[in-house]
Order: structure tokens, then C-alpha cells, then sequence
């Protein structure tokens, strides 16, 4: 154990470390949104626009509205998402 600033081979690893954190976050955050997006996409073709509430996105995918919520505005957004990936 260290006092004060760490030496700057650990310093290193912590660097390299956090790098390697964060693309596994990015990669999850980009799997999470694609699972998002075909999921809405099924249900646009199934149901139409209008017969759709946000809450089904997010069972299907098995995320809560506040993961949809962070990644989507509003059901709008989906749609927009969905158009784009076709």
C-alpha cells in the first residue's frame, strides 16, 4: 500500500484499467440500444405507431423505462431510431 500519489506504474494500470472499463460499458450501452431498437421494430410492423406504449419496449428487452429513457426521448425517437436502421 501506498501514501499520497501513486507510483506511475500503478498509475498506468489504473489508466489502462478504466479504458478497458468504459468500452465494456460503451459496448454494452451499444448491444442495449440495438436490442432496443429491433425490439420496437417488431412491434411497429406488429401493432402500428399509435397501439404502442413505451412500457412494452422495455419488457421485451428486459430493461427498466429508465434505460429506455436514457437512451430514447420519447416514443418519437424509437421510431426515428427504427427508420434509420432500415
Amino acid at each position: 500500500m501506498f501514501i499520497g500519489r501513486p507510483p506511475r506504474k500503478v498509475r498506468r494500470q489504473m489508466k489502462t484499467a478504466v479504458a478497458k472499463s468504459l468500452s465494456l460499458r460503451a459496448k454494452h450501452s451499444d448491444e442495449t440500444q440495438s436490442a432496443l431498437v429491433a425490439a420496437a421494430s417488431r412491434h411497429f410492423a406488429e401493432r402500428g405507431y399509435h397501439n404502442l406504449g413505451i412500457r412494452e419496449f422495455a419488457v421485451e428487452t428486459g430493461v427498466t423505462r429508465g434505460a429506455l429513457y436514457y437512451f430514447f426521448a420519447d416514443k418519437e425517437a424509437i421510431f426515428l431510431a427504427v427508420h434509420d436502421a432500415i
